[in-house]
């Protein structure tokens, strides 16, 4: 069974996107160590630019949703035809690619790239492990049980 060109093209788009998205995951799975504080700019820059980040925030967050659930159908009409094609013996069926989910952190870099431009700034510290916070507390304590 042929697919036609049409559902071909869809299929090699979203593996594009599939595997965008994985590269996006894994690079984002360091943005984990760090903690971001947002800055906001000074009063002279105005609300109005901060709405806009804030817009345009929402409108990705929109546009990424609406990819998901594009990819969603085409995953559920190529699973059909997947199943029919097994069901009718045909010996060559390609299982369809499962979708990575929506993406937000594209949107959350957008966001940043925007509220630096409206002259706000970001810190990123290294996040302490809660079992480095534990130990910490833990040796103070035991500090002042000492001197007492």
């Amino acid at each position: 069974m042929t697919l036609p060109q049409t559902v071909r093209a869809i299929y090699l788009k979203a593996r594009l996107i599939g595997s965008v998205a994985l590269l996006a995951l894994v690079v984002g799975c360091s943005q984990g160590l760090y903690e971001k504080r947002l800055i906001e700019p000074d009063a002279s820059q105005g609300q109005s630019c901060r709405n806009r980040c804030e817009l345009l925030k929402t409108q990705c967050r929109q546009r990424q949703e609406t990819r998901e659930r594009a990819c969603q159908d085409w995953y559920n009409q190529a699973k059909e035809d997947y199943d029919l094609c097994r069901n009718g013996g045909a010996g060559k069926c390609r299982s369809p690619q499962t979708c990575l989910g929506a993406d937000m952190s594209i949107c959350d870099r957008q966001y940043e790239d925007c509220f630096i431009t409206c002259g706000g700034r970001i810190e990123k510290r290294i996040k302490l492990s809660p079992d480095t916070k534990s130990k910490t507390e833990t040796a103070a304590a035991g500090k002042a049980a000492a001197t007492n």
